[in-house]
């Protein structure tokens, strides 16, 4: 499952990010994940969220970030939640090749049973038709 939060900077998406991720702390037996490209969000989230400032790690293509996540994945069977803020940040996409990226994650959340939720810095009624379903 795939929720996708978007807006323009500045509208609150990486508070409402937070907001759920310590929200799902409290209902979850899983371990819960946030991906970030900095460390600026690090210290509101719950100490049992797992923070990953994802800049550490170069990652700056496509598959690059689908093999970072799938690693995650291959060695951590107990991820139940993966927070990621800030996509257009970490990965270098742009609005064409969004839903490429959204569609993949989707497919690899729905293989091995973990929620996504993920900030796009893009105005609602701009996004693809394709990533209404997505939308938180």
């Amino acid at each position: 499952m795939v929720k996708l939060i978007a807006g323009v900077k500045g509208s609150g998406k990486s508070k409402t990010l937070i907001k759920i991720a310590n929200e799902e702390v409290k209902s979850n037996s899983g371990n819960i994940i946030f991906l970030d490209n900095n460390d600026r969000n690090k210290f509101a989230l719950n100490h049992d969220v797992r923070f990953t400032d994802i800049s550490e790690y170069n990652i700056d293509t496509l598959d690059g970030f689908i093999g970072f996540i799938s690693g995650m994945i291959s060695r951590d069977f107990d991820i139940d939640t993966v927070f990621i803020d800030g996509l257009f940040k970490i990965v270098d996409i742009d609005i064409d090749t969004i839903t490429a990226l959204v569609e993949k994650i989707n497919l690899i959340g729905d293989r091995y049973n973990i929620k996504f939720y993920l900030t796009v810095s893009h105005p609602v009624t701009e996004l693809p038709s394709e990533l209404e379903k997505y939308l938180y």
